[in-house]
C-alpha cells in the first residue's frame, strides 16, 4: 500500500466478549507510524508556492499585537472530524456509506481499536505543530453492557490518553459528554420524558466531568444536539426546560466538588442557519425524526442560561459569523466551534472572525476548534494534513490581516464617528440612561422632527475590508 493511499472498506462485527477482552496495554510507538510521508510541519514564509505542507503565515511563537500568535488563536484538532469521519456524503442511498477507510481503521468497536486510533491522532496533532484537540467520552472507548463496564473501558483509555498527552505536550481544549449518538437519547438527553434516561445522562456527565478533570481538559463542553422536541402536543415544555437547567445545574456544582477548574461550555444548534428549514428546526435523516431545539442560536441560548441563573457557570461556543458577534457583544464568547468547514476558509469572514475575537480580548481559556469535512475525492492521508495545514494557515494569515487593521485604526475612527451624536447632549444623557420619552418628544420639537441620518457608506467599508484582505 502507499503511503499515502486509501484503504479498501472493512467491516466486521465484534461481540461483547471480545469488547471485554481487548483490554490489553497498547505501547506509544514511533512517531512515523501511521504518517510516514509526513514531516513535522514546518513555518516557511518563502517557502515553494507548492509546498502546501508547510504553514506560510502560521508562526506559534511569534508575537502578534502583544501575544504569541499560538495565543490568539488556540488551533485545537477535532479528534472526530479528522478520525471518524468517513466521508460519507449527501442524503438518501449511501448516506451513511463510508468513502475510505484509514489505515489504523480494523472495522472493529475493540478498545485496541480505538487505542490504535488515538495513537494515529497524537502522532498528527504532534506534526502540525498544535497544542490542543477536543474529543467526546464516547470516542475513546466503545460502550458495555453496563455502565461499570463502559466506565471501565473508559478508564483504561484515559490512562494511555494521559501517556499520549505528557509525550506530546497535548491536552484537550475541551472534553464533552456525547448524549445524542446512543438510541437511548433519541427523544433527548437532559430533556428526555423517561427519568431513567435523564438518570443515565446524569452518570454519564459525571463521568466526563472526572476524565476532564484528569486529562486537564481547559473547558467542558454540552451541546444538547438532541434536546428538543418533535411535537409540541405530547410535550411538557416547561418542564423539560427545568430539567434541562437542572441538570446543566448538578453539573456546575460537581464540577466545583470535584476540584475541577475548566471554563463550563454551551453551545447552541445552528444547524438551522445553514440550510433553508424554520428557525429552531433540524432534520436528521437517518432516524427521520425533526426537532425543535430550545437552544437553537445564540440569543436562546444565553436567554435559556440567564432563567435560570447559569450564566455565570457557562459561557457560548459559537459559531463564525453574526452568531459570534452576538455572543462577544453579550460578554458571552468563551471559544469558537470551527468544524464543517471548508479548507481553507474564505479569507475574508476568517479576518472577521479573528478580528472580533481581538477585540473580544482573546478566547482563554477557549480556542478555534477546526474540523474539517473533506471533499469527496480526497481520499489519500495527505490530503487529510494538507486541509488542516491549510486551515490553520489560513487562521494564521487572518490574524496578520486583523492586526494590521486594528493597528491602523480606520475602522474605529469611523465607528467614533458614526456615533458622535451619542457623545453629547441628548445622546449622551440616553447612553447614560438619565432621558425618558417626555425628554425623547421635546429633543424631536427642537429638531423640527427632524430624524434624518448619513448614509453608513457600508459599500466604501466593504471595498477597504476586501482590499486588506487581498493584500
Amino acid at each position: 500500500m502507499a503511503m499515502f493511499s486509501a484503504q479498501t472498506v472493512k467491516r466486521q462485527k465484534t461481540s461483547a466478549s471480545t469488547l471485554r477482552d481487548a483490554s490489553a496495554r497498547t505501547n506509544v510507538t514511533e512517531t512515523n507510524e501511521f504518517f510516514p510521508g509526513l514531516a513535522k510541519v514546518e513555518y516557511k514564509p518563502d517557502g515553494s508556492i507548492d509546498d502546501t505542507l508547510s504553514y506560510r503565515y502560521f508562526n506559534s511563537s511569534e508575537r502578534i499585537h502583544g501575544r504569541p500568535m499560538e495565543d490568539w488563536l488556540r488551533p485545537s484538532i477535532s479528534f472526530w472530524q479528522a478520525f471518524h469521519f468517513t466521508g460519507s456524503q449527501g442524503q438518501g442511498i449511501g448516506w451513511n456509506e463510508p468513502n475510505f477507510t484509514r489505515s489504523w481503521e480494523d472495522g472493529t468497536h475493540s478498545l485496541d481499536s480505538y487505542k490504535r486510533r488515538l495513537r494515529a491522532a497524537f502522532e498528527f496533532y504532534n506534526k502540525l505543530g498544535v497544542k490542543y484537540w477536543t474529543v467526546w467520552d464516547r470516542d475513546l472507548a466503545p460502550e458495555g453492557d453496563t455502565l461499570e463496564e463502559t466506565n471501565h473501558n473508559l478508564d483504561e483509555s484515559v490512562e494511555f490518553v494521559n501517556e499520549l498527552q505528557h509525550r506530546h505536550g497535548i491536552k484537550p481544549l475541551w472534553f464533552a459528554a456525547n448524549l445524542h449518538y446512543n438510541s437511548r437519547y433519541n427523544n433527548g438527553a437532559l430533556t428526555s420524558s423517561e427519568a431513567q434516561v435523564i438518570s443515565y445522562a446524569g452518570a454519564q456527565i459525571k463521568k466526563a466531568l472526572e476524565v476532564a478533570h484528569k486529562l486537564g481538559a481547559e473547558s467542558f463542553l454540552f451541546r444538547g444536539v438532541k434536546e428538543g422536541y418533535s411535537s409540541t402536543l405530547n410535550t411538557d415544555h416547561t418542564r423539560q426546560l427545568r430539567n434541562y437547567a437542572r441538570l446543566l445545574k448538578m453539573a456546575a456544582d460537581y464540577k466545583e466538588r470535584l476540584g475541577y477548574r475548566g471554563q463550563l461550555l454551551f453551545e447552541p444548534n445552528y444547524e438551522d442557519f445553514y440550510t433553508n428549514y424554520p428557525a429552531g428546526q433540524a432534520h436528521y435523516y437517518g432516524d427521520q425524526k425533526t426537532y425543535y431545539h430550545y437552544d437553537y442560536d445564540t440569543t436562546s441560548a444565553i436567554c435559556f442560561l440567564k432563567q435560570y441563573g447559569l450564566d455565570r457557570q457557562f459561557k457560548i461556543s459559537s459559531k463564525p459569523g453574526h452568531q459570534l458577534i452576538l455572543a462577544s457583544a453579550y460578554g458571552m464568547l468563551g471559544s469558537v466551534d470551527a468544524t464543517s468547514i471548508t479548507s481553507p476558509p474564505p479569507l475574508s469572514e476568517t479576518t472577521e472572525l479573528i478580528k472580533a475575537v481581538i477585540e473580544n480580548g482573546g478566547l482563554q481559556p477557549g480556542g478555534i476548534n477546526i474540523g474539517v469535512k473533506l471533499r469527496p475525492d480526497s481520499l489519500d492521508l495527505k490530503d487529510l494534513a494538507v486541509s488542516y495545514v491549510a486551515t490553520i494557515d489560513a487562521f494564521g494569515k487572518a490574524l496578520r490581516i486583523a492586526t494590521k487593521i486594528i493597528a491602523d485604526g480606520v475602522f474605529i475612527k469611523n465607528l467614533q464617528q458614526r456615533y458622535l451624536s451619542f457623545h453629547s447632549g441628548f445622546g449622551s444623557r440616553f447612553m447614560n440612561g438619565e432621558a425618558s420619552l417626555e425628554e425623547c418628544e421635546e429633543h424631536t420639537r427642537k429638531q423640527n422632527g427632524d430624524a434624518s441620518y448619513a448614509s453608513g457608506r457600508s459599500e466604501h467599508w466593504q471595498a477597504l475590508f476586501h482590499r486588506y484582505t487581498q493584500n
